[in-house]
């Protein structure tokens, strides 16, 4: 600061050398996370190399480059994916298709996309920056791992775990090949690594890798930093979906107080975090608070410049935590605004759109309208199983939510088929002892009980209760609800003694 301060004048003669200087200036600002001022400096180099007898158009193209990734900090995406768009037709006009400044034009325009929810749209661009780097013989190089690092994250969001871990391992590999581990791209791809073992189930795995990648960000800087914070927000939100939700709270605590100092008011980043401390607060008994939580979460993201894809995501998360307290009325209200959110600004068929569908059709079903519940319900399965594929897991919480639905409206033999399928795909994709597997068993135990067809029904829910036992423990709120199922089945059967047992292991 006290050194760009003053430098244009003394430099006021050698306007190459102060274009440098500021471009170097505005790079060590972003390295920091501080796209307001690293933005002042690319304004006043680009003002330079225009002014220039004779401009340089890949010195200003550098530049443009820099400036889109300035808005890209400050969360203004709309301006980033403006400006991301004019420089990739820049560079291919300058230099044609087989560019390294294509390439990493590729990447950073998919990935603002990625944050602007058109995960289509980024997984294209950033397939073709691989694309680039392959038709350039750069494989093995260091470059290439940022794009290989957003299609495992892009790969993760749309639920095709197996590909994303694939990618992320490969770039891990390549990287502590090429550099060692001791670096910023290692610790970001052993965090991305924890990420897809996170949304597998495989919350130990993920632990190991977030733990690590902590580790190795606090040794390579000091004080705040946005990945340091990334990193708490992640190991926040494994360690509640461990059953450690005390853990968790504090991490999440200690990740948004980070995000408040170091992040522009209104960033996306912290209204993530107050949506996890949200549920972490919601884990340990706390739904007022999580509520609270959540309300604030909503806030952030109403405030953003330019406006927040996530907006509607967090107003269908709040809308499902009234849901539980009871206040149904509110939470279809909020559905409702989420869902003309989403279809005002995504195309019909956007992955997005199914979320808020989701959460909407299960609210619909607490208030009992059922047939509008099955309607939402519905959609919101057919537009996974249309963009994603039959096989994803996403795709079978759709099936089991539809066949509960389903199950309430007493229509049996619609609800079995979707149920069973829903357990066996969600096992398969996530493993048995996940707790989303294990909701899966527990809703098609509850309907073969209601079938009358009772061993095919204790399987079920003897799994299911043995599954969220093993994850939570028997205290936990998932697991006391197993044993409200199994209490259900026997007293349904008359075996008063199982019945009254299971009754106890719920209280």
């Amino acid at each position: 600061d006290e050194f760009g301060g003053d430098f244009g004048t003394r430099l006021s003669d050698q306007p190459e050398v102060e274009a440098r200087l500021r471009t170097t200036i505005a790079r060590a600002y972003l390295s920091l996370g501080l796209g307001a001022a690293a933005r002042q400096q690319v304004d006043a180099a680009l003002a330079l190399r225009r002014a220039a007898a004779e401009p340089d158009p890949v010195a200003i193209a550098d530049l443009l480059d820099l400036h889109a990734w300035c808005a890209h900090e400050e969360a203004q995406y709309e301006d980033a994916e403006r400006e991301y768009r004019e420089l990739l037709a820049e560079r291919l006009r300058l230099t044609g298709p087989t560019d390294e400044g294509v390439a990493r034009a590729q990447f950073c325009l998919g990935d603002v996309l990625k944050h602007r929810g058109d995960v289509a749209g980024a997984e294209e661009l950033a397939r073709a920056s691989l694309d680039t780097w392959h038709a350039l013989g750069l494989d093995d190089d260091k470059e290439r791992l940022p794009a290989l690092n957003l299609l495992g994250q892009l790969l993760e969001e749309r639920g095709a775990h197996a590909e994303a871990k694939q990618r992320i391992g490969e770039a891990l590999e390549l990287s502590v090949r090429l550099t060692g581990e001791r670096n910023k791209n290692s610790a970001t791809l052993v965090n991305n690594l924890g990420s897809i073992c996170h949304a597998l189930g495989q919350f130990d795995e993920a632990a190991t890798h977030f733990e690590r990648a902590l580790a190795l960000y606090r040794e390579l800087v000091h004080g705040d930093h946005p990945e340091i914070a990334r990193t708490l927000n992640n190991l926040g939100e494994v360690r509640r979906n461990q059953g450690r939700a005390a853990e968790a709270i504090e991490l999440l605590r200690e990740s948004h107080a980070m995000r408040e100092r170091i992040l522009p008011p209104g960033h996306p980043d912290t209204a993530q975090t107050l949506n996890n401390l949200a549920l972490a607060l919601y884990a340990a008994g706390k739904l007022d608070d999580a509520i609270e939580c959540m309300r604030k979460a909503v806030a952030v993201r109403r405030a953003a410049t330019g406006g927040d894809p996530k907006l509607s995501l967090a107003i269908a998360n709040l809308a499902s935590l009234l849901r539980t307290r009871g206040d149904v009325d509110e939470a279809v209200e909020l559905c409702r605004e989420a869902l003309a959110l989403d279809e005002a600004r995504l195309p019909s068929e956007h992955v997005d759109l199914s979320f808020t569908l989701l959460a909407y059709g299960r609210t619909l079903r607490e208030k009992g309208s059922l047939d509008e519940a099955v309607a939402m319900l519905r959609r919101a399965l057919d537009i996974r199983t249309k963009v994603l594929g039959e096989k994803y897991a996403k795709v079978a919480e759709c099936q089991m939510h539809l066949g509960a639905t389903l199950r309430a409206k007493k229509d049996f033999a619609a609800a079995e088929p979707l149920l069973r399928a829903s357990a066996t795909s969600i096992a398969a994709q996530l493993g048995a002892a996940h707790a989303t597997a294990a909701a899966a068993r527990a809703e098609l135990g509850n309907c073969l009980r209601e079938l009358a067809r009772y061993d095919e029904a204790e399987v079920e829910l003897l799994a299911a209760h043995q599954a969220l036992a093993g994850r939570y423990g028997a205290a936990d709120a998932k697991t006391k609800a197993a044993a409200r199922h199994l209490a259900a089945l026997y007293a349904a059967q008359s075996r008063s003694a199982d019945a009254e047992r299971w009754s106890a292991a719920a209280r």
